[in-house]
């Protein structure tokens, strides 16, 4: 029997294992390999990323490689990989994760972890393995559907970029109509064509809701996309994201929930590419840590873990990674880093959309668990605490948040139709019932506190009083598409009708309105879009400093608040119930 490799200690930081892939003739021989120590400043390789786990969610640690004579024991997508990278004639300088990291030594995972961004930006080419081709098959030339769609990319990107330096309009293309086209046949039709068949067996696979991939895809310019026999640049995907995708899933209708892996993951690659010098680093991983809470990751932590450096100029400002730690340590660290990096509060808005267990603090946001309700951006559009200073103080034991803030109302009354009516992903057939319930309740006022009309008040809250250009106030004009919006809602057709004409007739509105937070009443008489987990009694304060109000419950026992998110009252989103006088303000504290 062959015993298993032991790995020698790394001397010293800065140091990796460097894999020398041994050359085989056929396919199926054994893999073989050298693991050598090498300064990153100097060594020369090529970085795999992947899953650890195959399409079929098998990552357990069966297969063999051999190393100097003993045995490494990887993943059977692992060893998938290096036969398809290894090459006949010649050696192959490869770095590995689950190979030159001694996955069962801690402390040198967390060193070898706050140097992946390192390793990747440093590597000649980053090569990313989807997996083996398709087993289904086009019926036409037998070629695996994956293969299909890779040829596809392939030839439409380039035409695309030809007609944008032409100044022409790429929906003018006829391959990129060939795509959009047969997506939205399969919406009205339900036919699926060989192509659209083979954009969703690529663009479904693991590799896109892994957590790890933003980093790995997004550093280095270098990298290679490998699905079977077929390559092609990264960048193909990218442009394709890009230009293309916005319309399958909008225009095509694909707006499933399973395309959410590949949808966060390239938009995140996006904004760390192209955004971070527009809107500030802090404000990028914030948007990338939030988008990447649709990620996967078997270690809860790496949800931080895998990101911690993908913004280099934040290096020092984050909690330093340690594997030690639990996961509500570096989940309320990162928080509270947050707390001191972006706009005074912004970060209780993630905490919102957190199904919070005993051992968590109300206000942190559990960065691993997938959103509960979809929140709109402030992006500095309100001004609650009208342009005050944040107040606040966090123990050394993160156990709590204390803020200077007030107390402005409480909710009366918050009609529901039940929680699947509002929860995340939204359903049109139950969300319907909730956006009935919330027309329901607001017109239920004859007249509201500041005078305005209840009927503008209701639209404007059902949308945050934010347009589609993210303009505050929303235009005017909207109130016509609500007017369709509601005719719709209460034309006593059948739920399939109204979806129809929600989409068709009153598309304006509905694409902005807010699903997931019904509409209750306050005590004060104010329409508030809240979260569904907020009950009558809640009360509603705004904390210095904060850009909207914020929904808490008293403890059942002392004088403490847990959080139960973020809410829009309109009213009260430009400091209108604010005091100017500082002194007036409570000590809250939030646990």
């Amino acid at each position: 029997m062959v015993a298993l490799y032991r790995y020698t200690a790394l001397d010293h930081n800065g140091m990796i294992r460097i894999l020398t892939l041994s050359p085989a003739v056929c396919h199926e021989h054994d893999i073989n390999i050298k693991l050598t120590s090498a300064s990153l400043d100097t060594c020369t390789y090529e970085a795999l990323s992947y899953t650890w786990a195959t399409e079929d969610g098998d990552a357990t640690l069966s297969h063999s490689i051999y190393c100097e004579g003993a045995v490494i024991k990887v993943s059977k997508n692992c060893q998938n990989a290096m036969r398809k990278l290894r090459l006949q004639m010649e050696e192959r300088e490869m770095w590995i994760d689950a190979i030159c990291i001694d996955q069962s030594n801690h402390e040198e995972r967390g060193r070898q972890v706050a140097m992946m961004d390192l390793i990747y930006i440093r590597a000649k080419r980053v090569v990313i393995w989807l997996g083996d081709a398709s087993k289904l098959r086009d019926s036409e030339t037998g070629h695996p559907i994956s293969d299909i769609f890779m040829s596809y990319l392939r030839s439409m990107v380039p035409d695309i970029r030809k007609s944008e330096a032409h100044r022409e309009e790429p929906r003018s293309l006829h391959l990129y109509n060939n795509l959009t086209g047969q997506a939205a046949e399969y919406v009205t039709s339900g036919y699926m064509t060989t192509l659209v068949r083979g954009f969703l067996d690529v663009v479904l696979r693991p590799w896109w809701e892994r957590v790890w991939v933003v980093q790995e895809a997004a550093l280095n310019m270098s990298t290679t996309v490998i699905c079977g026999e077929q390559e092609v640049d990264y960048k193909y995907f990218y442009d394709f994201f890009s230009h293309v995708y916005g319309d399958i899933s909008h225009d095509g209708g694909l707006t499933f929930t399973l395309l959410e892996g590949f949808k966060h993951q390239m938009y995140s690659v996006y904004l760390v590419r192209e955004r971070v010098h527009d809107l500030g680093p802090a404000t990028v991983l914030y948007d990338v840590l939030a988008r990447s809470r649709r990620l996967r990751a078997t270690d809860k932590r790496d949800h931080i873990f895998a990101l911690h450096n993908i913004i280099g100029d934040l290096k020092n400002q984050l909690p330093p990674l340690d594997y030690k730690d639990t996961e509500v340590k570096v989940f309320t660290d990162m928080t509270i880093t947050f707390l001191k990096l972006l706009t005074p509060f912004e970060v209780l808005l993630q905490a919102t959309n957190t199904i919070h267990t005993q051992d968590f603090p109300s206000w942190v946001t559990n960065w691993s668990q997938r959103p509960q309700l979809h929140i709109p951006p402030s992006d500095g559009l309100y001004n609650a605490s009208k342009g005050s200073s944040a107040c606040y103080s966090v123990p050394s034991d993160g156990k709590r948040l204390t803020a200077r803030g007030i107390f402005v109302d409480i909710l009366q009354d918050i009609p529901k139709v039940g929680e699947s009516c509002y929860q995340y992903p939204y359903v049109p057939s139950k969300g319907i019932l909730g956006y009935q319930k919330s027309c329901s309740t607001g017109l239920s006022l004859t007249r509201y506190p500041t005078g305005e009309d209840v009927r503008d008040v209701l639209w404007r809250t059902l949308c945050w009083n934010v347009d589609s250009h993210c303009h505050y106030p929303a235009e005017a004009g909207l109130a016509q598409s609500f007017d369709k919006f509601h005719e719709a809602l209460f034309s006593g057709n059948s739920m399939e009708q109204i979806e129809r004409d929600l989409l068709e007739k009153a598309t304006a509105f509905n694409d902005i309105c807010v699903h997931s937070m019904p509409i209750g009443i306050t005590s004060r008489g104010y329409l508030a879009s809240v979260p569904w987990t907020s009950e009558p009694g809640d009360v509603i304060a705004i904390l210095a400093g904060g850009e909207v109000p914020f929904v808490l419950r008293k403890d059942h026992v002392g004088v403490d608040y847990r959080l139960i998110g973020s809410g829009y009252v309109h009213g009260m989103m430009n400091g209108e119930v604010f005091p100017s006088d500082p002194s007036v303000l409570d000590w809250i504290t939030l646990h």
